[in-house]
């Protein structure tokens, strides 16, 4: 019997609009795009060295579930506090992959369009139900679109009404309770009273995984 993994590649992009009408594009708030030859270059340790720090910080749960070799390498190159991490489809989220192969009953695969943002800072794992800490903003269904083969698209402009710390973002089912597809936490936007931020998350499913 052979077996293949099928890799979803995600990203999540963010415009900032402030009340004055300025505006901030964030190209990449998180991702599983790491360029791992880019950041082994930069220093003169030998690739194992990385690989076994990687699995000894995994299996003392130091690091989130979804992060990469080459993300944890290049965050300890960069000193960055919110690595990328590879597409977090929750455990919860493939239920519903599944179940939607089988009969098209229940929640629907297309559901999953319900932006919503956070304030919690505890790294994303699979077993992830909901955001840590909601923002009290209401969830915003997105216009979804197909930019490319295999590619599914969804943009959404959450406003606020009051100066937050934005550090986490989520994909659901519902506009309220529903199911949790993908959770990311990321480094600090900050919004006053008026502003508003554009998520933009792309799934991209390549052919070849079995």
């Amino acid at each position: 019997m052979f077996h293949q993994n099928l890799d979803l590649n995600s990203h999540l992009a963010a415009t900032v609009t402030r009340k004055d009408g300025s505006h901030r594009d964030i190209e990449t708030l998180s991702t599983d795009r790491i360029n791992w030859k880019a950041a082994i270059s930069k220093i003169k340790e030998p690739m194992k060295f990385w690989e076994r720090a990687f699995f000894t910080a995994r299996q003392h749960n130091l690091i989130p579930i979804g992060l990469t070799v080459a993300g944890f390498a290049a965050a300890v190159l960069s000193g960055d506090a919110t690595p990328a991490q590879m597409a977090l489809v929750t455990t919860a989220g493939v239920g519903v992959l599944a179940a939607d192969f089988v009969s098209g009953a229940g929640t629907r695969i297309n559901a999953f369009n319900y932006h919503a943002a956070g304030t919690g800072t505890t790294s994303a794992t699979t077993s992830d139900t909901t955001l840590q800490t909601d923002s009290g903003v209401s969830r915003v269904s997105g216009t979804q679109s197909n930019p490319s083969s295999g590619t599914y698209r969804s943009v959404a402009t959450l406003n606020f009404s009051s100066t937050l710390a934005i550090t986490e973002w989520g994909l659901f089912s519902a506009s309220t309770s529903g199911i949790l597809w993908d959770r990311r936490v990321f480094s600090a936007i900050n919004v006053a009273s008026g502003d508003s931020i554009q998520f933009t998350y792309s799934l991209t499913v390549p052919a070849g995984g079995s």
